[in-house]
């Protein structure tokens, strides 16, 4: 059974057009998701991507838990160049700086998934 996870990125007002051509140019090294030891403990299925006037909604779809693949996540030095190269574009009042930041805003810009089947 798969599991969602949503992100929102909130972004400056005129960068949203910036920011999902980053997006469209981002690519994940290793979809397999592994432990601290390497062994493979999911997989990230897919992610979609919507735009809208100051925020960018990320939605991720993965076998395995949140805390394992955010792990894993951390663990991609091109996961963090990729937050890097979001933080000019992002309106929080401190962005997240480096690999050690990318969990606590994947956890603190999480939307709760509350409906599998809204129609």
């Amino acid at each position: 059974m798969s599991n969602w996870h949503a992100v929102l990125y909130p972004v400056k007002a005129g960068t949203e057009q910036l920011v999902a051509e980053l997006f469209q140019q981002a690519r994940l090294s290793d979809p397999v998701v592994r432990d601290g030891q390497g062994a493979p403990v999911g997989r990230l299925l897919g992610t979609m991507v919507f735009a809208g006037p100051g925020r960018i909604l990320r939605v991720i779809e993965f076998e395995g838990t949140l805390p394992q693949l955010i792990a894993h996540l951390r663990r991609q030095r091109g996961t963090a160049d990729f937050q890097l190269s979001l933080n000019p574009y992002l309106d929080l009042p401190v962005a997240p700086s480096g690999p050690e930041h990318v969990g606590g805003f994947f956890r603190d810009a999480a939307l709760e998934w509350v409906a599998p089947d809204a129609g």
